[in-house]
């Protein structure tokens, strides 16, 4: 995606962030007309303009803004009512904010699972339309999350435009959306997704799809092996209340194995070069 400078220049449309991701659902979708897609967006793509792109068997979870404008939907005029002159409304009358809704309705609870911990926490649902969108209705969930360390944090706003979903459904959807960033974190801190070297079309087109399937074949490969005990045991000591196994972790153990390989299946190599396996070992856990 080119800034409107580069496009002006080359005579070239200007296209956002979110013409991209309605190009790519589109694409998806209509590859798979029988299938319903969910997509898991933030705030930044998940805006009015995005739900009125949608394809018709794609529905979106996102955020909102705590300032958001809601607005209750259009009653239907019966064929044999008389007009009133003037334009007609296609948005109804507008809804309290989401916080006034918090303290005036009744909050419901439960526990659920939230980043893989089981968490109790508090919400209120509204159906309600948005500013941008006016004919779509979404399911709207003011969440109120626990407390940490001390601090209650702030209500979050989450929607659905999937209104058979329940409040703890569209939770914990929009949780799991953090593995989504997890991902792109390690491809590009790990992997090298942030430094292309990419100079024709194809490779830049078959790059991240390259990437994103590496990330995910070193992930089936850590499960399989079960690298998670393994690298539990090769923490730091200023590291090892981290029991969570990380992609460094996984290319690590990947790397000193690999290496033990090539040592191994040189038969002209005697014991003493086969012994260089363990210093080596400990200089690429210090890399």
């Amino acid at each position: 995606m080119f800034d409107r400078t580069v496009t002006k220049k080359q005579n070239l449309p200007y296209r956002t962030k979110l013409d991209h991701l309605a190009d790519m659902l589109r694409t998806l979708c209509e590859s798979h007309t029988r299938r319903k897609c969910r997509l898991l967006a933030d705030a930044a793509h998940g805006v009015g303009e995005m739900i009125t792109r949608l394809p018709s068997n794609c529905d979106l979870i996102s955020r909102l803004r705590s300032d958001a404008r809601l607005f209750r939907p259009v009653e239907a005029v019966p064929p044999n009512a008389i007009r009133k002159a003037g334009r007609p409304r296609f948005r109804g009358p507008e809804m309290d904010k989401a916080a006034v809704f918090a303290k005036r309705k009744r909050r419901s609870a439960a526990t659920l699972t939230l980043y893989g911990k089981a968490k109790k926490v508090e919400w209120v649902t509204v159906l309600a339309c948005l500013y941008q969108a006016p004919s779509r209705l979404l399911r709207v969930v003011i969440v109120q999350f626990p407390e940490e360390k001390g601090r209650k944090p702030a209500l979050v706003t989450l929607y659905s435009t999937d209104l058979d979903m329940s409040p703890a459904e569209i939770i914990e959807a929009y949780c799991r959306r953090w593995s989504i960033e997890e991902t792109f974190q390690d491809a590009k801190g790990h992997l090298g997704l942030d430094e292309p070297q990419c100079r024709s079309r194809k490779a830049v087109k078959r790059m991240v799809p390259t990437i994103l399937y590496l990330h995910a074949i070193l992930w089936l490969w850590a499960g399989r092996e079960r690298l998670g005990r393994k690298a539990e045991k090769r923490k730091a000591p200023w590291n090892r209340s981290t029991v969570n196994l990380s992609m460094g972790d996984i290319l690590e153990i990947a790397r000193e194995k690999h290496l033990a390989e090539m040592i191994k299946s040189d038969e002209s190599s005697g014991p003493n070069l086969r012994n260089l396996t363990i210093s080596l070992g400990q200089w690429l856990r210090t890399a």
